[in-house]
């Protein structure tokens, strides 16, 4: 590969802060709320024009989790409970007590959305949205500046802590950290998949839903089409029981590589509808069908993690 020399530049200060959190997600929401609410000045930087990460974007659900194993023992409040709390309140979620009888917590993604907003607000973190980490800034072996991309250019971001919530461990590959990918054998990592939604679809009971999964299955083994889950009526990432959120599509590559992450948005793509029509026709006979969601982006499961060395 080719390269070019990039000049040297002092970029401007755009947001000051004790705690800095790359990545709106699951674990940057709620990092930049804790630090916040513990009185540190907080900056949360988020790519997306909304925060919940996979679970907003991706349509990734239900949240997993809350409560020990077969059991309606919660293992976590704080937050998730504050969250499913507020959801509830706007018939997003089950209220928190049903919510530890389900193996998963179901949710609409787009009140996930509002809710957020005003949790993070509310605690007085400063959001800054449409906001790419493009690079780190390290002096005497401690970050001391993100450096961010938007529609304002490119200005850095200082901060006495540093958070990477941005799920691919950006901020510390950027930051020099050695990090690896993939399963040690052979450094592949977890295929990427894509989530997708579909409304007007009615709810079977176990005998349809078991003849429509073996169509399926036939299909797959047939070669006719390509699928990871054969499940027909998944509502992970729903409360409303005319849609389905299926979770059946995998495509092998590498997520942290931009042209390996555009074949796969572009390959998913083209297969969403086939798979979507697959999955929903032998559902039922005459049912009217309508794309609710549409096929959000490619999500893969921690790609890139930190090499951590013990200390000594």
């Amino acid at each position: 590969m080719s390269v070019i020399e990039e000049p040297a530049r002092r970029l401007e200060v755009l947001a000051e802060a004790d705690v800095v959190v790359a990545g709106g997600g699951p674990g940057g929401w709620t990092a930049a709320i804790a630090a916040a609410r513990c009185g540190a000045r907080t900056v949360l930087l988020e790519r997306y024009g909304f925060l919940g990460g996979m679970a907003t974007a991706g349509l990734v659900g239900p949240i997993l989790g809350h409560r020990a194993h077969n059991s309606a023992r919660p293992i976590v409040g704080g937050l998730v409970r504050e969250l499913c709390e507020r959801l509830h309140c706007l018939g997003a979620a089950p209220a928190w007590q049903d919510a530890l009888g389900l193996w998963g917590i179901p949710f609409e993604p787009e009140l996930m959305k509002v809710v957020l907003d005003e949790m993070v607000e509310g605690a007085g973190v400063e959001v800054l949205l449409h906001t790419l980490v493009a690079n780190a800034v390290v002096r005497g072996g401690r970050i001391v500046a993100l450096v961010t991309e938007s529609k304002s250019g490119r200005l850095a971001v200082k901060g006495h802590m540093f958070v990477d919530a941005t799920g691919d461990a950006d901020v510390a590959f950027r930051a020099g950290v050695p990090t690896h990918k993939g399963r040690p054998a052979d450094g592949r990592p977890m295929a990427m998949g894509t989530m997708f939604r579909v409304g007007g679809v009615p709810v079977l009971c176990e005998e349809a839903s078991r003849v429509a999964t073996e169509r399926i299955l036939a299909a797959r083994d047939r070669g006719e089409l390509r699928v990871y889950n054969a499940g027909v009526q998944t509502r992970s990432s729903t409360l409303r029981n005319d849609h389905i959120t299926p979770n059946v599509t995998r495509f092998a590559g590498d997520p942290t590589d931009v042209r390996g992450l555009t074949r796969a948005e572009l390959a998913e793509a083209a297969r969403v509808r086939q798979r979507a029509a697959a999955t929903v026709s032998p559902t039922a006979r005459c049912c009217r069908r309508r794309w609710a969601t549409c096929w959000p982006p490619a999500g893969a499961s921690q790609p890139r993690m930190p090499r951590w060395q013990a200390p000594g």
